[in-house]
């Protein structure tokens, strides 16, 4: 029955390693903040907030990136292939969420932090393990999902 789930799971863990582990890479690498800035002053207020808004405001982003899983994993490609795909879509849809955030409704964040975002979200899809649907589950389904109910 997990196996079924792979998806779910690997999306889950992206989203979630993402969320908190962008904050810091924020606030350790970032060139276009320097260390007297108003940022520092308390870096632990600024980690959850970060979190908070960044997990939140990407819960559209986890909803796509589990369904692109799931059909990239039913199509019978192999890993590699699908995490790729899954890392173009990834970074489309981050940043996406920033321009959206920034030009539309006008959310006080810098563009750094979509670049981070990106970059986490990147690494977080080549690091776990995404097992494939075998070809005769992909099958099941696909008969399963002509079938009306």
């Amino acid at each position: 029955m997990l196996k079924r789930f792979n998806h779910f799971f690997f999306s889950t863990k992206v989203w979630l390693t993402s969320a908190i582990l962008t904050p810091l890479f924020f606030l350790l690498f970032d060139p276009m903040l320097p260390p007297v800035s108003n940022i520092w002053k308390d870096p632990l207020e600024t980690i959850l907030v970060m979190i908070f808004f960044g997990g939140g405001l990407s819960i559209p982003n986890w909803i796509l990136l589990i369904i692109a899983a799931w059909q990239l994993s039913k199509k019978g490609k192999s890993i590699q292939q699908i995490k790729t795909s899954l890392i173009i879509i990834s970074i489309g849809l981050t940043l996406t969420l920033f321009f959206l955030l920034i030009f539309f409704v006008e959310f006080p964040i810098l563009w750094w932090a979509a670049l981070c975002y990106a970059f986490t979200v990147s690494i977080a899809i080549q690091f776990y393990h995404l097992k494939n649907v075998p070809s005769e589950i992909a099958w099941m389904e696909k008969i399963l999902d002509d079938q009306v109910f």
